[in-house]
This record gives C-alpha cells, sequence and structure tokens, in this order.
C-alpha cells in the first residue's frame, strides 16, 4: 500500500499539472478506439507497452483474459460484468476494434494444466478456491485443443473463417496453451451477435496479441502467416494496411504524442517507480 500512496503523491507532484487538462477535456465524455481484454496479472501493463493515453482503451481484465461463449441461444448469464463491458463498449463506445492479450507464465495455464494433469491438484484448487476452481473451467475449450496439437493443425474462427494456427512448440507448455487460449478467447468473442453483426458490417476487427514478459515483446497473430509475430515497425504498418490507415507509422507517431517521439519517456516512468 506505501508503493500506492506514494505513486499518488509522485503524480500529484510531477505528472497532474502537465495531465491536468487532458483530464478536464475527458472529464464528462471517454471516446475510446478499442476494447482491450487482458490477464488480471500485475506484470501485464497494456498502457506501458502499448504507450496509450488515459481515454484511450477500454479494458476488462480477468484472471487468464477469457471471453465466456454464448450459448445455444447467443445469450449467457455465467458472467454478467464481462458481457455489461462488452456490451457498453460497442453499443455506447462504438470501439472499432477488440484485442484480447494473452502473456507468458501466466497462473491461470499453469493452474488450467496442472488440474489436467493431476487430480489431487485439482481438488485441492476446488477446495480452496472455489470461485477460482469454476472459473478456470471457462479454458477447457483451449486445453482441448492444445491436447490435440501435438496431432494436428489448430483451427480457429475469427468471425468471417476458420484459420490455421501454428503454435511455437519450442515454448513452454503453459505458454503454447496461454496463445491457444489466445486465439480461442478471440473466436468465443466472435461468436457473440453484436459482435458477429458488427463484423460482417466491417464495423469492428478482433485482434490476438500475446506479452512475453521475459522480453518486453508484444505479438500480434498473423493470419497470413498461421503464427504470433512480433509487432516491430513491419508488422506495424501491416496492421495499420489492414486497418484501412492510408498514413504511414512515422506519420502517425508525428501528430500522435510527444510520448511516441521521446525515446527517454518509459525509462524515466520505470526509474521514477524504482524511487518510490
Amino acid at each position: 500500500m506505501k508503493e500506492l500512496l506514494m505513486g499518488i503523491i509522485d503524480f500529484r507532484r510531477r505528472l497532474r499539472p502537465s495531465l491536468l487538462p487532458s483530464f478536464q477535456k475527458m472529464a464528462t465524455v471517454q471516446h475510446p478506439n478499442s476494447l482491450f481484454v487482458a490477464c488480471a496479472d500485475s506484470r501485464v501493463v497494456p498502457d506501458l507497452f502499448a504507450s496509450t493515453h488515459p481515454g484511450e482503451l477500454f479494458t476488462i481484465r480477468n484472471v487468464g483474459n477469457m471471453v465466456v461463449p454464448p450459448s445455444v441461444d447467443s445469450e449467457s448469464k455465467n458472467d454478467e460484468s464481462e458481457l455489461a463491458a462488452l456490451e457498453f463498449s460497442i453499443d455506447v463506445l462504438g470501439v472499432k476494434n477488440i484485442i484480447i492479450c494473452g502473456h507468458s507464465e501466466c497462473g491461470a495455464m499453469k493452474a488450467a494444466l496442472q488440474s489436467q494433469q493431476s487430480p489431487e491438484f485439482a481438488k485441492e484448487i476446488a477446495t480452496k478456491s472455489p470461485h477460482l476452481s469454476t472459473w478456470l473451467q471457462q479454458s477447457q475449450t483451449s486445453l482441448t485443443k492444445y491436447n490435440k496439437y501435438h496431432k494436428e493443425l489448430q483451427e480457429f474462427y475469427n468471425g468471417n473463417a476458420t484459420v490455421a494456427a501454428y503454435i511455437d512448440s519450442s515454448l513452454p507448455p503453459h505458454d503454447q496453451l496461454s496463445q491457444i487460449n489466445t486465439l480461442q478467447q478471440v473466436e468465443n468473442v466472435c461468436k457473440w451477435k453484436k459482435v458477429a453483426d458488427k463484423i460482417q458490417r466491417s464495423e469492428i476487427m478482433v485482434h490476438a496479441w500475446w506479452f512475453d514478459i521475459m522480453n518486453a515483446d508484444v505479438y500480434s497473430f498473423s493470419e497470413r502467416k498461421q503464427k504470433f509475430v512480433l509487432i516491430d515497425d513491419s508488422k506495424a504498418e501491416e496492421i495499420l494496411k489492414r486497418l484501412g490507415e492510408t498514413e504511414s507509422l512515422s506519420e502517425i507517431a508525428k501528430r500522435y504524442g510527444p510520448h511516441l517521439r521521446d525515446p527517454n519517456w518509459v525509462g524515466q516512468y520505470i526509474q521514477s517507480s524504482k524511487q518510490k
């Protein structure tokens, strides 16, 4: 708690004066372009690795970055909170992109794998953390696909068609499952009628990202290459073209914000965190 309190004081002293005008402009309205579904893991900080400002991302976070799929009648009462956030982002905020972001060393994926391999471990979780145990059952479809992966190519529905996916076999098992799970959540969200209708009208796009904590790298699933690909300059340009952007990455960076042109801003952020 002391770190949080010191962080608030540091924010008030250093950042609030310069950021206050921006907060005042957005005080009564928000216009995020993307819905970002991420894991609740404390090491996954979308605003940091995506260099976003307040008001740019509408975020859903839960254990395992999972999206509950609809039932046969395209409705579900399993997680009203998540569904409410999904509806709000689409119906009220009008987001144009939905990003499902998994990550390496995910505790949920480790627990799901271990529960499958050890009935004793599964029983222990069910006893100590019954709600967590129930929630992890949402990963069952991902586990089923993981179990089949070594025998056949993975396939996922992206809202328009079924696409193939190769998962890097050099990754640890839980990271392989994490990438499969990320793609599975894309399939799940695309099955919701509101999202499916928007996709068919080309009003929304759904993306699969994966954050490698150890190397601080972000990957995006490429349907053309059928695998997760590092988001570097060339990949970013490719994504922009797919989104219909006519400007280049450098042109967007010039007008987007000073932090994108300042190579020191992340270092300053990290350094200030260490000094707290």
